[in-house]
């Protein structure tokens, strides 16, 4: 009877308690929902990153198109890995670019070691975009330093 009697003077705390237990669970999931999405969107795009190169470019225009294709994903690279997971990213953009150059110098100019290093930041990139396991990148907008 005391149990009964407590119950029936207290429901609205208990009711309070069990809505903020409620409210806290379904953050939680929807945290976790919101983390394995992210995952899904970096485990695509390394999919996709192995695909587009999956050969070394064996011509200036092959070399263009994995350029423009990496170019077409810089902003999901940018927001779905942060710090030093990044800066593979931007290696690969740089290498794309020195290999894209050499075609239009001296074709025969590329070596083994272009090669290597190519599948190399594809290998980092694969691992950053896997192991990841933060939110979205935040970036904050540069402001221009003000001139004395």
């Amino acid at each position: 009877m005391f149990v009964l009697n407590f119950l029936q003077q207290n429901a609205e705390w208990l009711c309070a308690i069990a809505i903020a237990y409620f409210a806290w669970k379904q953050y939680a999931i929807t945290k976790l929902q919101i983390q394995q999405d992210l995952r899904m969107r970096r485990l695509e795009l390394a999919q996709k990153l192995d695909e587009a190169c999956k050969e070394f470019p064996a011509n200036k225009e092959e070399a263009e198109k994995l350029f423009i294709w990496c170019t077409s994903h810089q902003s999901e690279f940018i927001f779905l890995l942060q710090g030093l997971d990044s800066v593979p990213f931007a290696q690969l953009m740089s290498l794309l670019m020195t290999v894209r150059q050499r075609y239009i110098e001296d074709p025969s100019s590329i070596s083994e070691q272009d090669v290597k290093q190519l599948y190399s930041l594809v290998e980092k990139l694969d691992y950053a975009l896997g192991n990841a396991k933060y939110g979205l990148t935040e970036i904050k907008p540069q402001r221009a330093k003000k001139q004395k």
